[in-house]
C-alpha cells in the first residue's frame, strides 16, 4: 500500500538520522524526504484525498508545534492516515492492521488524530 512504501522511506530517514522528520503535511514530507535523497516523489491517493503525515514522540513533553519545545532527535514516532472510499463494515480485510487507537504515551505535533474506521480512517503508526 501507499502507506507502507513511505513508512520504508521513513525507516531509511530513521536510520540516517535517528529522528524522523518533523514536516507539517504531506507535501512538506515529500520536499524533505527528496531533499535528502531518499524519495524523489510520495504516492499520492488516487481519489484526490490526501495522505497525511503526523510526528509524534513518547520522549518529549512540549507543544510539538512549536519547534523550540523539543528536540529533533525526540521525534521518535509517526502516523500515516488516509481516508479509505470503503467503510469498515463493506471492506473489513481492508482495516484490519489500522491503528484504530492511538499508543498510550505518545504526543503528536497535532492531538486529538482521529483513526476512527467509522469514519473510514486507516491509520499506520510506527
Amino acid at each position: 500500500s501507499d502507506l507502507k512504501i513511505v513508512a520504508n522511506y521513513l525507516a531509511v530517514y530513521l536510520g540516517k538520522y535517528g529522528y524522523f522528520p518533523t514536516s507539517s503535511n504531506w507535501n512538506e514530507l515529500e520536499i524533505t524526504l527528496r531533499t535528502v535523497g531518499i524519495a524523489e516523489k510520495l504516492p499520492q491517493d488516487p481519489s484526490g484525498k490526501l495522505y497525511e503525515y503526523y510526528y509524534c514522540s513518547d520522549i518529549a513533553t512540549g507543544d510539538l508545534s512549536l519547534p523550540e519545545k523539543f528536540s529533533p532527535s525526540d521525534i521518535n514516532h509517526f502516523i500515516l492516515r488516509a481516508q479509505l472510499e470503503q467503510t469498515s463494515s463493506t471492506a473489513p480485510r481492508l482495516y484490519e492492521n489500522t491503528a484504530a487507537t492511538l499508543p498510550m504515551g505518545w504526543n503528536c505535533y497535532i492531538w486529538p488524530i482521529d483513526c476512527s474506521p467509522e469514519r473510514r480512517y486507516y491509520c499506520l503508526a510506527q
